[in-house]
């Protein structure tokens, strides 16, 4: 299938002057800056800078069915459900994947498939996400980071949508990992 890209508009940028970081940790940093915009008026924005990129990864196995882990998020004061995902500092978004998903889940696969990227929330957070597709898997002990506390299911990958339909998968990044794949398959 071959599908013609539409031709978009150019963007008009703005002009960021007087960038100031107001906060930093060995996690993020936040940098406040003056904006000036095409049309002359000139705002403030505010830039969550995310030390590292992260990678999710969508681990399917034979029977078409993924894994997910389960966590408590003090930020929602819920549990949340999710593909597995995080960052490792220093490594590679390749390497971020086969490291986290061994850590949370226990599993390693033999064949990997970059899916894409996108940017968590590129209106406030330069965060970017690398999205791989996880097959031929075995399956050893996991063993997460000290501060977390994961439960690792199994699902039909065909019930993904009504999780998200449901709220049952809420996040965000979980959500466009998703959507990534089924564009990939669609493609």
């Amino acid at each position: 299938m071959h599908i013609q890209l539409p031709s978009l508009p150019p963007v008009q940028k703005p002009t960021i002057r007087n960038k100031r970081t107001v906060y930093l940790s060995s996690y993020l940093s936040l940098i406040e800056a003056t904006s000036m915009q095409p049309d002359g008026t000139e705002g403030m924005c505010c830039v969550v800078d995310r030390h590292s990129p992260f990678s999710i990864i969508i681990a399917l196995t034979k029977s078409h069915t993924v894994y997910l882990v389960g966590q408590y998020r003090v930020p929602v004061q819920k549990v949340s459900w999710e593909f597995p995902m995080g960052a490792v500092y220093g490594k590679t978004p390749d390497e971020m994947a086969q490291q986290e998903l061994s850590e949370e889940t226990g599993l390693t696969a033999k064949k990997w498939e970059r899916l894409g990227s996108f940017f968590v929330a590129p209106g406030f957070c330069n965060q970017e996400a690398f999205v791989y597709l996880a097959r031929d898997l075995t399956r050893k002990a996991s063993h997460p980071e000290p501060n977390e506390f994961l439960t690792v299911v199994e699902v039909p990958v065909s019930t993904i949508p009504l999780l998200i339909k449901k709220g049952i998968i809420f996040d965000g990044p979980s959500t466009s990992a998703f959507h990534l794949y089924t564009a990939h398959a669609l493609l």
